[in-house]
């Protein structure tokens, strides 16, 4: 029975090494094609990114070069996390990532989308490091011939984990304000993971503390100084992205069971604010504040939000589970928003500035990659059973077993809270780009699911096998 499992196992991870290199070769062909095309997507962007726009000082191309490099050490930094040998696979695995169709357009745009993506994959390197205790931390140090007891090494690589995570904490919040907060949860987490220790440990608590509250105001005082806003969401923001994910599209013929006062002020514009999601933000949104002020326009919309809710529940729900899959699986639905046969989203827009160039190429490109997502899936799900057959005889430790959960977890639970996020900024506005990351989590655990295929199927070439 192992036997066959161990066959069967080698032929699927052929398969999946095939299909992830020829997406490999589709990337680096559209990349080569684009390097001296512009794609400009306009939208938010922090002052990170605005003074990196300007030291390259419109030639956009260092920018895409900087990108690149920074996306391929993001991927390769998360997989030398989990698989801290195999240089050579990890390098792979990263340009897996690095190829695939939607994260190459960041990659090759002026949108800060990419670096949030490569950011947000190095600060959960970090987190996971904390969780799983960097290697250097499992030695006992030696100092002038005198050794270190263990305590002292472990608080010093978490320390330098945390910190290693709150600087990207720092730069996705100068990229894009919202992730002062989304860019928190996870070294939020991983403090709360190792709590139960850091109680015994006092000194080190007070430290992780101090390191944190010292990124959070290092944020808000260049935030401060630059007139940035969008850090701390205010109550008027929020319940605008709750009125306009409840209330959009059907806001034209909701408008009329609206109170009298905001009818009277929305007058003339409701209409032409019902035809594009954006016009909601651009053109209802400050009439009402204009009218009423933030905190009365809030209590508005919370009004309009919750008859919108209520007479069109079914219709809500199902666009909201639209954008969730968008978000979080984009390959599988971005097929059926090109096709019109979805939703609003900013889909076709992106897929138009992507395909201009190159068209043919893009549109095998982008269908390769879609389509490959999916069997993806299905291969990667079958490789897990023979994998656990095979893996019987090497049963992990408890101790083991709840690093490896922890890891997971410390993945999906920022994943899940940034798409539930963009989901409930509105409807109609659904932009693959910003999720990029999440994304790519799923290409990254199919990947590891593939550990051990690399040294069956390059044992002879002398590959590093990995654990």
């Amino acid at each position: 029975m192992k036997k066959a499992a161990r066959h069967f196992s080698v032929i699927l991870k052929g398969i999946l090494i095939t299909g992830f290199s020829i997406q490999i070769a589709f990337g680096a062909v559209w990349m080569c094609f684009h390097f001296g095309c512009m794609q400009e997507f306009g939208g938010s962007e922090g002052i990170l990114y605005r003074g990196l726009r300007a030291l390259t000082g419109g030639q956009y191309w260092i920018l895409y070069l900087l990108q690149l490099i920074v996306g391929f050490y993001a991927g390769y930094d998360f997989f030398r996390t989990v698989c801290p040998e195999g240089h050579f696979w990890n390098s792979w695995r990263s340009l897996v990532l690095l190829s695939f169709p939607m994260a190459m357009q960041c990659h090759m745009a002026l949108s800060p989308c990419s670096l949030v993506s490569s950011c947000f994959l190095l600060e959960l390197s970090g987190v996971m490091a904390i969780v799983r205790g960097d290697a250097a931390t499992k030695r006992t140090s030696h100092t002038k011939g005198k050794a270190v007891h263990p305590i002292f090494t472990e608080g010093t690589g978490f320390l330098r984990n945390l910190v290693r995570g709150g600087l990207c904490w720092l730069a996705l919040s100068l990229l894009l304000p919202e992730y002062f907060i989304l860019g928190g949860i996870p070294l939020v987490l991983s403090v709360l993971f190792r709590l139960p220790v850091l109680r015994k440990r006092l000194p080190e608590l007070g430290a992780a503390v101090l390191a944190l509250a010292a990124c959070g105001g290092v944020i808000l005082g260049i935030g401060g100084l630059s007139g940035e806003k969008g850090y701390v969401p205010d109550r008027e923001s929020v319940c605008f992205a709750l009125f306009s994910r409840m209330a959009w599209p059907t806001l034209w013929p909701d408008s009329e069971y609206w109170p009298m006062e905001v009818q009277e002020a929305a007058a003339g514009c409701v209409w032409e604010s019902s035809q594009r999601a954006d016009n909601m933000q651009i053109i209802l949104r400050p009439r009402l504040r204009e009218k009423f002020g933030d905190r009365q326009a809030a209590q508005y919309y919370l009004q309009m939000a919750a008859y919108s809710w209520k007479r069109h529940t079914p219709l809500i729900i199902r666009q909201i589970g639209g954008d969730f899959l968008g978000y979080c699986m984009t390959p599988l639905i971005l097929p059926m928003q090109l096709e019109g046969e979805a939703y609003a989203s900013y889909s076709g827009r992106n897929y138009e500035m992507m395909f201009q160039d190159t068209p043919l190429l893009t549109k095998y490109y982008v269908r390769y990659g879609c389509k490959w997502f999916a069997v993806m899936l299905v291969l990667a799900s079958v490789l897990a059973a023979p994998n656990r057959i095979c893996r019987r005889e090497r049963r992990k430790s408890c101790n083991e077993n709840r690093k490896r959960f922890a890891q997971v977890l410390i993945c999906l639970v920022p994943a899940g809270i940034v798409t539930a996020v963009y989901t409930f900024c509105g409807a109609g506005v659904m932009d693959y780009k910003r999720t990029v990351a999440v994304v790519l989590l799923w290409l990254a655990a199919a990947l590891l699911g593939m550990r051990g295929a690399e040294s069956e199927n390059q044992g002879s070439a002398g590959a590093e096998s990995m654990p």
